[in-house]
């Protein structure tokens, strides 16, 4: 069963229709793994790929599913290999 802990939660909300609907599973403790949508409401200005917020807002709230709600990311790089297309499943893990 995916992790979810608001349902008005843009990161994994079932309910935010703008949101990335983020489906995540622990797999071990400490350590999640699943995907979301890359929807039209997530592209870049330039179109076709989403904006590498929407990327980083998506590991965000894999770090904090993986580590509990009181868990808050102080800082963390993202490095992107490639591009994030606009209706596309974005992959994603996290383990602490």
């Amino acid at each position: 069963m995916p992790l979810v802990h608001q349902e008005l939660c843009f990161g994994c909300g079932r309910t935010n229709l703008f949101g990335l609907l983020l489906e995540v599973e622990e797999v071990a403790p400490g350590a999640v793994a699943g995907r979301c949508f890359i929807k039209q409401d997530h592209h870049r200005s330039d179109g076709g790929r989403a904006q590498d917020g929407i990327v980083a807002a998506a590991l965000a709230e894999a770090m904090a599913l993986a580590g509990g709600l009181a868990a808050r990311a102080v800082s963390f790089e993202v490095s992107l290999d490639a591009p994030a297309p606009v209706g596309a499943f974005l992959k994603l893990s996290f383990r602490q």
